[in-house]
């Protein structure tokens, strides 16, 4: 209930000798909700003056009081090769609709899991949860959106998960990038499907957790890599491999003679030695 506390004018003369509708704004400040809503139906009157009560016009792109759910407005995952036993970089992009909150006491969290068949060096199945260090920024990209998730994660090659934890609290909505080094499987595959869960996000005051979310593929980027088409750039996708020559040839055909066979060959991946 707001009370008036001046004459409000109903319009201002203008020089067409008509008149300008007066036009008032105000601000209040109030609490959302805990839970996901809709925007409800507001109403407004007015008594002394009486106008009969009415449904309020909610603004289209901030209607009051709609509460989203709490998830991931951007996930994406991307790498730098799709060759088979490659060192690859994987990169996350994720943000959150929420507060991200660091420090000793009770840190938010970050598990991504699905990295079917990569590898981290020194820490073999079976090992248990090792430190992976966190890649800094490379040339030419935004370093603020790095280094909010410290300097390593934790990886489980047996899971083949990844855990991170924040290292600065992050507003929400704000875009962050991690970055780290995995080895890519043997043999071909499609990128397998990613899956990221954030706990000890800020509800208000309190934390709180979300669910596994699907993280999109990097399907648009063009790597530097040999035949490199959009899809290569998906995490963990390996192509492959085969020969694109494989010639073959000879010195001499006479019988009985030293004879010098030659192959020439040339493959789409590299070969390790």
């Amino acid at each position: 209930v707001l009370r008036v506390a001046r004459e409000i004018p109903a319009a201002d003369a203008n020089s067409t000798g008509g008149a300008t509708p007066v036009w008032y704004r105000l601000s209040f400040v109030l609490d959302n909700p805990l839970s996901a809503q809709e925007s409800p139906p507001v109403t407004i009157s007015a008594s002394g003056t009486e106008i009969a009560p009415v449904l309020a016009d909610p603004d289209p792109l901030f209607p009051p009081l709609l509460v989203t759910v709490p998830k991931f407005p951007l996930l994406l995952a991307g790498q730098s090769t799709p060759y088979p036993c490659a060192d690859n970089v994987l990169t996350l992009t994720l943000a959150v609709n929420l507060a991200v909150q660091a420090g000793p006491s009770a840190p938010s969290t970050i598990t991504v899991s699905g990295f079917s068949g990569a590898s981290v060096r020194g820490c073999p199945p079976g090992a248990g949860p090792c430190a992976v260090p966190i890649l800094p920024p490379p040339p030419g990209a935004l370093a603020a959106a790095y280094g909010r998730y410290g300097a390593q994660g934790v990886w489980d090659p047996d899971s083949e998960t990844l855990v991170l934890t924040a290292g600065t609290p992050t507003s929400a909505g704000v875009a962050s990038v991690v970055a780290f080094a995995a080895r890519n499987p043997p043999t071909a595959q499609d990128s397998p499907v990613l899956q990221a869960r954030a706990r000890g996000i800020l509800l208000g005051e309190n934390p709180t957790d979300l669910p596994f979310e699907v993280i999109a593929g990097d399907g648009k980027t063009v790597l530097g890599t040999f035949e490199a088409v959009p899809g290569h750039a998906e995490p963990l996708r390996v192509v492959q491999p085969r020969f694109i020559r494989k010639d073959m040839g000879q010195s001499t055909s006479f019988p009985g003679a030293t004879n010098v066979l030659s192959v020439t060959l040339s493959v789409n991946v590299p070969l390790l030695a």
